[in-house]
């Protein structure tokens, strides 16, 4: 160590690497304190010190020091189950000291914050677009991402027509729709057909097509609410399936479950038919050759 520092006595340091999940704890035990500007000038500031109050830091002729009990060191967690100045300072005065390394800033009320710990893009530190505050990419104008990398106008490119981004099915990143739902498909991940949206967001719209029977009040909607609606049919198939018919699908069953029970009964019979004319037709070449015995 190279200088003491303000607190004196007993003290420990935590060494945790960047990336891992694993922290050192060694305890340190100083046999010095803070000396005193000027022995000579007015006391109540040391030096390399950043707090200057003199009510916290009291200076005799030789060393200054603070009272423990009058600054609790919970005023320096960010909550109650946190480290001291999140670990990466010392609470000195009921303040936070952050450490200085050569990493980079460590700043904070608490020490939580710095200018490192950002995400990386190809090598560089928010891709070289932006600066990092507090854990996160602050980009420079004309960029956006989580890490910088993407330029601001490409978002432009996911927009549909409706004006909704990837339909609101996905999300943009670099000028590209990724569809969160993997049933959706196509450039703004606009196609779904196991979605039941559109039926439902259109459905107002589809009785204009069969305007057969409806009112007034209902046809001047259809033609300003619903005069820009697209048409398209995918394979020719419906994306709205109706209820099914469930009286329908029971004659359809009964009626192949019959005619299956009847096949297989016809089978039977002719099987049973087919058997009984080979015993007799046996029976009768045994009797003539039986005669032709006898004679």
């Amino acid at each position: 160590m190279k200088k003491c520092d303000v607190t004196g006595g007993k003290n420990y340091a935590k060494i945790k690497p960047i990336g891992f999940n694993e922290t050192t704890k060694i305890h340190i035990h100083r046999r010095c304190s803070c000396q005193c500007e000027d022995h000579r000038g007015p006391k109540g500031k040391c030096e390399d010190e950043t707090f200057l109050d003199s009510k916290c830091l009291q200076c005799d002729e030789s060393k200054c020091h603070f009272d423990e009990d009058s600054f609790p060191s919970e005023s320096c967690r960010l909550h109650k189950d946190q480290p001291v100045c999140s670990g990466r300072g010392v609470c000195i005065c009921g303040k936070c000291v952050c450490h200085k390394i050569k990493l980079g800033k460590v700043y904070g009320k608490y020490c939580e914050k710095d200018d490192f710990s950002c995400p990386y893009h190809h090598g560089n530190l928010c891709a070289g677009h932006g600066e990092c505050e507090a854990g996160r990419c602050q980009c420079f104008s004309g960029w956006e991402g989580d890490r910088c990398q993407c330029p601001s106008a490409s978002s432009q490119h996911c927009v549909n027509s409706k004006g909704q981004v990837c339909s609101g099915r996905g999300t943009c990143v670099c000028g590209r729709c990724e569809c969160t739902d993997p049933q959706s498909i196509g450039r703004f991940c606009e196609h779904c057909p196991t979605c039941h949206t559109a039926c439902s967001e259109n459905w107002n719209c589809m009785q204009c097509l069969h305007p057969h029977n409806l009112s007034q009040a209902i046809l001047d909607q259809c033609k300003t609410s619903c005069a820009l609606m697209d048409q398209h049919y995918g394979h020719q198939t419906s994306e709205c399936l109706s209820s099914p018919s469930y009286l329908r699908i029971f004659f359809i069953i009964f009626i192949v479950t019959f005619l299956i029970g009847l096949l297989k009964v016809l089978i039977i019979r002719q099987a049973i038919l087919q058997w009984n004319s080979n015993k007799i037709k046996s029976s009768s070449d045994y009797r003539v050759s039986a005669s032709k015995k006898v004679r």
